[in-house]
């Protein structure tokens, strides 16, 4: 098959990526912050005092930290692990809505559509009454769950080829480094401003705010465009000779796209296209480039593209799920990866570190928070500077191994019986850690490149709200049963003492992260037998 050049100038190649990149590149993972804040944003407000109980920081009866949610709601286990997945269910019907729009109106009008609900969640969030909040953390994750599926896309399909491993993966970092920064403000917050958790809640009215205030420099998908745009392709050029001789040109580079002709790449130097979609998609690539990149080339690229996807003839047809399941292998992907990122065990870290970290015994649970949080940050610009060097199945393998090491380890610790409980809490740590640092440079961020670059653009963002709507409801499970699953396997029972519950806690702890290390180690045979390298 003959290899097509993609918009890159062979004579002076630079994949350095501009200015004007990153600065869409971060105005639209600011929404992937917004969704990192939001879905962790309770965590950090779920401190108790010396006893561990929420209702005697109600009734001031033990002394808990000023702005912790507990002095103003009589919050039972149940309610908190109601609240928490309130954001959950809404993130799993959110990404399940969110492709049809961003399908038929644009990846640009979801996103900035999709602002307001995080302004109205976070203002009902913060209100201090027990329904609104239930009310604002749903809204939230109805916002929550359309950033899951739209930034992934569109940043995918902005990226100059060479640079979409890294610019892709900006997604996840800023959702690990919104994790960092709710653990960190809220530990002020929260330790020294009486109410602190509700400033906390309220904190994401600023960001959306300042999204919609700096809209103008957020860009339209041009593959989109291309997509979307009408009519014959010759008719949004000028009138000139130079149009047969386009079409031509074209034409021939559908024939080595799709691997009929051995010829070389033909030649687009040809005009650029006058007026509606076609012309803003060449315009939002120049924008996009720096300025000795080629991008008439790359432009007549997607668009032979476009037509090799559609020759079908249903171009004009919403994309169905009989069209979307013929690409069962990349199914078979996606859907596994985003289970296995889920059903590895993160989320209890990010919904719970903070009562998990005081159960396994570590006296000081929000600065382990934000410790790992930190770490989170960190190990994923790792994955982001690597994945497309090192590769994306490569950080996938390397990075489980890390994972099934710590959960190994966690769980061994955590069930034994011969080792002190500040012992089994400082080590209860440095294992959540090395596993977080495992899991941000593999599951964490990979999959988001790899979910992008196997399905065609047509079926794409329907497949992607399917994988992560397996995502949220492995995530809904995880953040309805967590606390639960903790007591049952340990066995804790009405009526026990405090250290027989705490130790009863602990070990359940430990059986809880022992489960999560037999799935990862079900998660390394799936990636070593049916996940490809895609970084070409």
């Amino acid at each position: 098959m003959v290899e097509v050049t993609k918009g890159q100038d062979t004579a002076r190649p630079d994949n350095s990526i501009p200015l004007s990149t990153w600065a869409a590149v971060l105005l639209i993972s600011a929404q992937s912050f917004l969704q990192g804040y939001c879905f962790s944003s309770l965590n950090p407000c779920l401190v108790t005092g010396s006893n561990n109980s929420g209702s005697d920081c109600f009734h001031g009866l033990d002394n808990c930290a000023k702005g912790s949610i507990y002095n103003d709601l009589n919050l039972s286990t149940l309610e908190v692990q109601v609240a928490t997945s309130l954001t959950v269910a809404g993130g799993w019907v959110g990404c399940m809505m969110g492709s049809y729009p961003a399908e038929k109106f644009g990846r640009k009008i979801t996103l900035l559509a999709n602002v307001f609900f995080f302004i109205v969640g976070s203002a009902m969030a913060a209100s201090g009454n027990l329904v609104a909040l239930f009310i604002g953390r749903f809204i939230l994750g109805l916002g929550v769950g359309i950033v899951s599926v739209v930034p992934p896309v569109l940043l995918n399909e902005i990226a100059p080829e060479a640079s979409r491993g890294v610019i892709t993966t900006f997604h996840q970092l800023m959702i690990t480094a919104a994790i960092f920064v709710v653990n960190m403000i809220g530990y002020g917050f929260v330790t020294y401003v009486p109410h602190g958790w509700q400033y906390l809640q309220g904190l994401p009215i600023v960001l959306a705010l300042l999204i919609l205030a700096l809209h103008s420099h957020i860009p339209e998908s041009p593959k989109w465009l291309i997509a979307h745009a009408t009519g014959p392709y010759t008719a949004s050029f000028s009138a000139t000779e130079n149009s047969v001789n386009e079409d031509a040109s074209l034409a021939n580079l559908e024939i080595a796209l799709e691997g009929q002709d051995r010829q070389d790449p033909p030649d687009l130097n040809s005009s650029v296209p006058s007026g509606g979609y076609f012309k803003r998609a060449h315009e939002t690539l120049r924008r996009l480039r720096n300025a000795n990149w080629d991008v008439d080339a790359e432009f007549h690229t997607l668009v032979a593209e476009n037509r090799v996807q559609n020759r079908s003839g249903i171009e004009d047809q919403p994309v169905s799920w009989s069209e979307v399941f013929a690409c069962r292998e990349a199914m078979i992907i996606g859907c596994g990866l985003l289970f296995f990122q889920a059903f590895t065990g993160i989320n209890t870290v990010v919904f719970y570190s903070t009562t998990i970290f005081s159960l396994a015994g570590f006296s000081q649970a929000i600065i382990g928070s934000a410790c790992w949080s930190f770490l989170n940050v960190i190990m994923t610009g790792v994955a982001a500077h690597l994945i497309d060097t090192v590769g994306r199945r490569v950080l996938l393998l390397r990075g489980t191994y890390v994972m099934i090491v710590a959960l190994v380890v966690l769980a061994v610790v955590l069930l034994s019986d011969h080792i002190s409980e500040k012992t089994q809490g400082d080590i209860a740590v440095a294992a959540v850690l090395v596993y977080v640092a495992g899991f941000a440079v593999s599951l964490g961020a990979v999959p988001w490149t790899i979910i992008s670059e196997i399905m065609p653009t047509r079926p794409r963002m329907k497949a992607v709200s399917l994988f992560l709507s397996i995502n949220w409801g492995a995530n809904l499970l995880i953040g309805l049963l967590t606390l639960t699953a903790i007591d049952n396997l340990g066995g804790v029972k009405n009526g026990m003492d405090d250290d027989a519950q705490a130790q009863a806690e602990t070990k359940g702890v430990g059986y809880l992260y022992m489960i999560f290390g037999i799935l990862t180690a079900i998660c390394i045979v799936f990636v070593h037998f049916l996940v490809p390298e895609t970084k070409h």
